[in-house]
C-alpha cells in the first residue's frame, strides 16, 4: 500500500453501492466540493491524489482504496467501487516518488521469492497512472529491469486481489498487481 492515510477519520453514515450520501451527519458531496474548492476548477480528477481509504473494522489499518470518481451538489460524491455503509474512511496521499518507490520494493520481494523471472505482468489503475503524471512509464520499466524480463498487461479501472490476510478477493483502486511467471 503506497497512498498513506491522512487527517481524520470520518463516519459514513449513508451510503449505497459506489456513493456516500451521508458522511459525519452532513451532505457528502460537500466533502468533493470543499477539497476542490481553490484548485482552480471542479475536475474530479485532481482528487485521484488523494484518494479515500475505508480503514477495516475489526484494526483499524487501510482496508482498500477508493478513487473519486464525481459528485452531485447536495446529494453524493461517488467512487470507483463500493463503499460500505457505515464503513470509517480518511484520505490518503501520495507523491509520485513514493509510488515508484513502492513499486521497486513490491518487484523486488517478488524477485527474492522466485529467484528466476521469465514473463512479468502488470495490471496498474487509471488514476495510478494519472497520478504518476510524467513518470508513468516508469512503472513498467522498474518491472522490466528488476524482473529481468518483458512485462505485459494492461490499465484497468480497478482489481481484483485478496484482502491482507489472504482470505477473500476485494476491489480495490490506485493499485498496480505485479506478478512473475517462470517455467519450471
Amino acid at each position: 500500500m503506497n497512498y498513506k492515510p491522512i487527517g481524520p477519520i470520518y463516519d459514513v453514515n449513508l451510503s449505497k453501492d459506489d456513493r456516500i450520501y451521508v458522511s459525519e451527519y452532513m451532505d457528502a458531496s460537500l466533502i468533493a466540493k470543499r477539497l476542490l474548492n481553490g484548485m482552480g476548477d471542479e475536475n474530479i480528477q485532481n482528487l485521484w491524489f488523494s484518494p479515500i481509504v475505508i480503514l477495516d473494522d475489526k484494526d483499524g489499518e487501510v482496508d482498500v482504496v477508493r478513487t473519486f470518481k464525481g459528485f452531485k451538489e447536495g446529494e453524493y460524491v461517488e467512487f470507483f467501487g463500493p463503499v460500505p455503509n457505515n464503513s470509517k474512511i480518511k484520505l490518503s496521499f501520495a507523491t509520485e516518488d513514493m509510488l515508484i518507490e513502492n513499486d521497486k520494493v513490491e518487484a523486488n520481494k517478488i524477485k527474492n521469492d522466485m529467484n528466476e523471472i521469465e514473463l512479468g505482468f502488470n495490471f496498474s489503475c487509471i488514476a495510478r497512472q494519472f497520478a504518476l503524471g510524467k513518470r508513468k512509464e516508469e512503472e513498467t520499466k522498474i518491472y522490466s529491469e528488476i524482473f529481468n524480463a518483458p512485462i505485459f498487461g494492461f490499465f484497468t479501472f480497478g482489481e481484483i486481489g485478496m484482502d491482507k490476510n489472504f482470505d477473500i478477493f476485494k476491489f480495490y483502486n490506485q493499485t498496480s498487481l505485479i506478478c512473475g511467471l517462470k517455467e519450471k
